[in-house]
């Protein structure tokens, strides 16, 4: 939860909230800066997207295997089982992980959000917000690292929808709190450096 938001809102125990408690007080933290929320920093609109996406019901509890399923959903959006049948190279999945998650930077020259980028910086660099924290090579590193490991793969949609590039809120500030930098993806048995909060993604066996 983002920290000037708990300043304001009072410390909550987001893994034992419902989905529909998690978008009410997500709501209410937009005033302070940021709706970031939970183990991968979901804001509004990417929830929002993602709840939608997996058929998750309101009384759902936001418990952690359900943030691993939902940011394995967010990786697939982003190119994962692409990425793994060799369908695109690791700088276009790398570049759509920037795109997701606002501190991965990009590891090639490309249009960002509101300019022409060098590899190393933040795919939203430039909104005053958002910044890269790692280098193109940590994460080139970690998704070698995802080819031939086991991978569990989220409930496809039966019709899926192309979904827009985020809008302006998807670029609010990302925090966490001090101490959570590494989460173990076991499923994926990789490293990849995400945000702020995600150093080590993981999936409950």
């Amino acid at each position: 939860m983002y920290w000037k938001a708990e300043k304001g809102l009072g410390r909550h125990k987001l893994t034992s909230m419902t989905l529909d408690q998690i978008r009410a007080l997500q709501q209410k933290m937009v005033p302070y800066g940021s709706s970031a929320s939970g183990r991968y920093q979901f804001i509004r609109g990417t929830f929002d997207a993602t709840r939608k996406a997996m058929g998750l019901p309101g009384d759902a509890i936001w418990s952690p295997a359900v943030q691993d399923n939902m940011a394995l959903n967010r990786l697939n959006k982003r190119g994962l089982t692409k990425y793994l049948a060799g369908e695109i190279s690791r700088e276009d999945f790398a570049n759509n992980l920037a795109k997701e998650w606002a501190s991965l930077p990009v590891v090639t020259h490309i249009q960002g959000a509101t300019r022409m980028l060098e590899p190393g910086q933040s795919y939203y660099a430039g909104d005053g917000l958002n910044k890269s924290l790692h280098t193109p090579q940590e994460i080139l590193h970690a998704i070698d690292a995802i080819q031939g490991q086991p991978v569990v793969i989220a409930e496809p949609e039966s019709e899926p929808e192309p979904e827009p590039e985020p809008e302006p809120e998807l670029a609010e500030r990302p925090v966490v709190d001090p101490g959570v930098q590494r989460i173990a993806f076991t499923a994926l048995g990789i490293v990849i450096v995400i945000c702020i909060v995600i150093a080590i993604y993981y999936m409950w066996n």
